[in-house]
């Protein structure tokens, strides 16, 4: 019962809130979120505490004072964040043809079909939301791995937007096969691989300074489907509009090289892409999710003091 109404006031306020951004200017409701940003974070200090401790870990040499001005921005960019997300459906083909910039020379990494299908990677960067919206208004829509929300009636209502365009959403149990039949179909497929997962599904990448626990999904499905890879990110560059990074990756050497064992090509597939994707980190680094525990689970089992 508490389960339910919970998720009815959820479905509620998050409609509300939706409305809300065809009503009011944006800036007033990005600055609303800002300061419900930064009420949570007065009584759950704890936040700020992980992301101090991954800002030491990526950025040894960054002064507190430069912390306390990187945490700031970040706060900005995750009301600016939740503002696009809840405007969602309001966005149109127009609206992305005048507010999002496309890679010079790269134009068409979308429009390049593969016979083993398109793996896009990307992870909490910049407005990954609206990137899938971007494909999808683009003409060309795609899967993509989730969590889902505990309610049903916000899932249900946050999936139709998802789904809006033509995307179609992979829930994460069982997304494994399901990713690899996308593949297989030729299709497009989208995974977020930057979060800490737990340790029996992991495999141990560097990012920055450390090994961090990354799912083993990103190897295994390059290797059992050998699709088209590329690693992409949508940020809020100093203009005001919205970029894509950009860079595809080649693994022929990493699968066809016959002195690495099975488990060591995941690895070194999971590595190239992390390499290819933390470069984008250091270049917008408000626009990555710095509350997230990334480095938690530790090869040895034990876990990371946050």
């Amino acid at each position: 019962m508490r389960l339910l109404f919970t998720d009815i006031i959820a479905s509620l306020a998050a409609k509300t809130v939706s409305l809300a951004t065809r009503i009011l200017p944006g800036a007033i409701i990005r600055a609303s979120f800002e300061v419900i940003i930064r009420i949570v974070l007065i009584f759950q200090p704890k936040h700020l505490q992980v992301a101090r401790t991954n800002l030491t870990i990526v950025f040894p040499d960054m002064s507190d004072h430069e912390q306390r001005k990187l945490i700031n921005r970040h706060i900005q960019y995750l009301a600016n964040f939740l503002y696009e997300a809840f405007r969602l459906p309001q966005i149109t083909e127009d609206w992305v043809n005048k507010n999002i910039v496309f890679p010079e020379g790269k134009e068409n990494f979308l429009a390049e079909a593969s016979p083993n299908g398109r793996l896009y990677l990307t992870g909490h960067l910049g407005v990954f939301e609206l990137l899938a919206q971007t494909m999808a208004l683009k003409g060309f829509p795609f899967h993509f791995v989730v969590r889902k929300f505990p309610g049903p009636r916000l899932e249900q209502w946050w999936r139709s937007i998802r789904e809006k365009h033509g995307n179609r959403v992979i829930e994460r149990s069982g997304a494994y096969r399901k990713l690899l039949h996308v593949l297989n179909q030729g299709g497009r497929a989208g995974l977020l691989f930057d979060q800490n997962i737990t340790l029996s599904r992991a495999v141990f990448p560097r990012w920055f300074s450390l090994p961090a626990a990354t799912t083993k999904a990103v190897g295994y499905s390059i290797l059992k489907a050998n699709p088209r890879v590329t690693v992409l990110s949508l940020v809020r560059n100093t203009s005001g509009q919205y970029e894509f990074l950009v860079s595809d990756c080649q693994t022929d050497a990493i699968r066809d090289d016959p002195s690495l064992s099975r488990e060591e090509k995941i690895l070194a597939i999971t590595q190239k892409v992390t390499d290819l994707f933390t470069p984008m980190i250091e270049e917008f680094p408000e626009q990555w999710f710095w509350f997230h525990r990334r480095w938690k689970t530790r090869p040895d089992g034990t876990t990371y003091q946050y």
